[in-house]
Order: C-alpha cells, then sequence, then structure tokens
C-alpha cells in the first residue's frame, strides 16, 4: 500500500495523474507475452522495433521532464511507464532472450534526450528551468 501511495504521489508530482485513463488498467498480472507494444508481440520485440509515439505520449514524456528537470536523468521511471502503460515486463524476455522491460527503457529513455532537445530554457530566471515549446509540425 505505501508504495501505490508513493506512486500517486509522484505522478502527481509530475503532472502525470492528469493524463486521462487508459483503456485497459495495467498490472504485471495482466502482461503476457502475447501483448501487444506498437504492434509488435512483446516475445518478438527487438531493439530495431519502432515505437511511434501519439501526441498524448508526448506529452506526458513533456510533463515528466518538466517536473523532474534538471534532475529527470537519474529519476525512477516506473511511474513514467504505467501513464505510458509500458509497466509490468520487468520479468519477461523475448524470443530471442532478451529482456522486454530493458528494451522499453531504452526506448523510453531515448524518447526523453529527443523530447527534451525540442524544449526552451527559460533564461529569464536565476535558476534555468524549462518550458514548454511550441510542438513544430
Amino acid at each position: 500500500m505505501a508504495i501505490h501511495k508513493r506512486i500517486k504521489n509522484e505522478e502527481e508530482e509530475i503532472g502525470l495523474s492528469t493524463v486521462p485513463p487508459r483503456s485497459s488498467p495495467s498490472s504485471t498480472s495482466h502482461r503476457t507475452l502475447e501483448c501487444t507494444l506498437f504492434g509488435t508481440r512483446a516475445c518478438k520485440l527487438v531493439s530495431g522495433t519502432v515505437f511511434r509515439w501519439s501526441t498524448q505520449q508526448t506529452e506526458v514524456f513533456r510533463a515528466y521532464i518538466l517536473a523532474k528537470y534538471p534532475n529527470h536523468k537519474g529519476c525512477d521511471l516506473g511511474p513514467l511507464l504505467k501513464a505510458l502503460d509500458l509497466d509490468g515486463y520487468e520479468d519477461m524476455k523475448t524470443d530471442n532472450d532478451e529482456s522486454v522491460y530493458h528494451l522499453i527503457v531504452t526506448k523510453v529513455k531515448r524518447k526523453i534526450a529527443a523530447t527534451e532537445k525540442f524544449m526552451v530554457i527559460d533564461q529569464s530566471s536565476t535558476k534555468k528551468k524549462l518550458v514548454r515549446a511550441p510542438i513544430l509540425h
């Protein structure tokens, strides 16, 4: 119960509690190797699998970065994975004996870095901070 409360507090802190609920609840007990991630079954996931992030998911990344900047690189990704509906794969291996969780985390970290590049640092205050920049299409 304490872990659930800590995760809920972290979600509220980084603004992830405002993300609309997912269509299906995520839980380790509901995850199998047959679950689909970006059109690919978890058991078939490889590092070359392309994750095409939705606009809503990109906003979740932006909220995470804004809430945690500048220390977001060392933060627990658990609340972010949950908000993206990518949690629950910790103990699963692909057909190639790769960790599904580690493949997901690698993709998420790359998306954090790519998203941060397109955000603006507010130089007007004494403390540097990120602010939302318009999404360029």
